[in-house]
This record gives structure tokens, C-alpha cells and sequence, in this order.
């Protein structure tokens, strides 16, 4: 049986995804999809971290590249914060994010996205509220 987590990101997977692919779909293109390179050439996520009550505005794609200093920040905002380790995130992780706050803007929903959990180490459980603390 699928984890929440699983379903979740499948699920916003599949919303996101879906709704920036929607004019490569009506062009009958099929293929794998990809962050368009036209459309967006500056992206900027505006995340909240919960547990540590860190927010920030990040430009982390620009002219079609990855701004170095600002995806090392959403990187260190999505750390395991229980056991302090920051990785290297998923690029496309990160597009998702930015489709999904671009849908939320067309609804009218200005507020950033609120991060309850990123990365986690082995040695964290799957507790979203970070009741783990290490030793």
C-alpha cells in the first residue's frame, strides 16, 4: 500500500505536471515532459518552512539555468532540519513547486508554499511534526 507521502507527491505531480503540459498536449506531442523553456526564463519560489519559521522569495532558475545561490538556499530550506543534513534536491522537484505556485497565482492565491518536511536522513522518521531529535 502507497505511503501519504507517495500519493501526495503523485498527486501534485500529476496536477502540476499536467497543467503546465496542457498546450504541448493539445499539440498532440508525446513525450516525457519537460519545463518549457520559453515560457518561464526566471522562476522564483516563495517557500515557508514551519518548523524553523524561515521564509524566503528565491530566484533559483534564471535565463534558462540554474541560479547556484539560489538553489543551494531552497536546498538548505528543505534540509532534514532534525539532523541538520542539507542534499542536493531534484531540479524537477523544484519545477513542480514553481508550476504549482504559478497555478496558485491564477487562482488568486498569493501566500507562499508552506513546507512542513523536505529531505530526510535514514535516522529520521517518517514524523512530519519533527518529533525526532538526535542524539
Amino acid at each position: 500500500m502507497p505511503t501519504r507521502r507517495t500519493v501526495l507527491k503523485r498527486g501534485v505531480a500529476g496536477l502540476a505536471g499536467g497543467l503546465l503540459a496542457w498546450p504541448e498536449i493539445l499539440r498532440g506531442a508525446a513525450r516525457v515532459w519537460q519545463p518549457p523553456n520559453s515560457g518561464f526564463p526566471h522562476r522564483t519560489l516563495w517557500l515557508h518552512r514551519l518548523q524553523t519559521q524561515e521564509e524566503g522569495r528565491v530566484l533559483y532558475y534564471q535565463d534558462h539555468a540554474v541560479a547556484p545561490d539560489g538553489y543551494a538556499l531552497l536546498c538548505y530550506l528543505l534540509r532534514d532540519v532534525p539532523a541538520e543534513q542539507v542534499t542536493a534536491m531534484d531540479l524537477q522537484l523544484m519545477h513542480l513547486l514553481f508550476g504549482l505556485q504559478t497555478w496558485m497565482r491564477a487562482c488568486g492565491i498569493r501566500q507562499p508554499l508552506r513546507i512542513h518536511s523536505g529531505y530526510r536522513t535514514e535516522l529520521t522518521p517518517a514524523d512530519p511534526e519533527g518529533a525526532y531529535a538526535p542524539t
